[in-house]
């Protein structure tokens, strides 16, 4: 499992970082709209909802646990659309 103890605008551009994909090609992948990410990174959203969350996970083949939302983490639970597309 890995920490990350950031809120969800710090959390998600860590993910893209970590990846090493750009908010257009998780935008893409997951099926979310601009103006979610957008609400998400500038602080707007402090917390998405329940369904782009799981967008989210399914492209990235992570599990996400935000319950805390100063620490939130996730595990690696499977191949990714990410990973398919490299």
């Amino acid at each position: 499992m890995i920490v990350l103890e950031m809120n969800w605008k710090s959390f998600l551009e860590n993910l893209l970082n970590e990846f090493r994909i750009s908010v257009p090609d998780l935008e893409k992948i997951a099926g979310i709209s601009n103006v979610t990410f957008y609400k998400i990174i500038s602080g707007e959203t402090l917390k998405p909802y329940p369904s782009t969350i799981k967008k989210i996970e399914n492209a990235l083949g992570i599990r996400i646990d935000d319950s805390d939302p100063e620490s939130i983490t996730y595990s690696r639970v499977q191949n990714n659309v990410v990973a398919e597309l490299g």
